[in-house]
């Protein structure tokens, strides 16, 4: 699977499990700006609708 995000590709390997805290967690490709979660706090304010929209598509679609 790849994520298209700012049209840059980034391949989505799967999905684990933290065995303490049984959260699930999605392993991404490295991204030399960070995790996805640094960039949506870096830079919510200055997407549009149409952006944030379009990132929890690519997830939606992953499975």
């Amino acid at each position: 699977m790849v994520c298209k995000l700012n049209y840059t590709k980034l391949a989505i390997y799967g999905i684990t499990q933290n065995t303490e805290t049984k959260e699930y967690l999605m392993v991404f490709q490295y991204a030399n700006d960070g995790s996805l979660y640094k960039y949506l706090r870096k830079n919510f304010c200055n997407l549009t609708w149409q952006a944030k929209l379009e990132i929890l598509k690519i997830f939606q679609l992953s499975y």
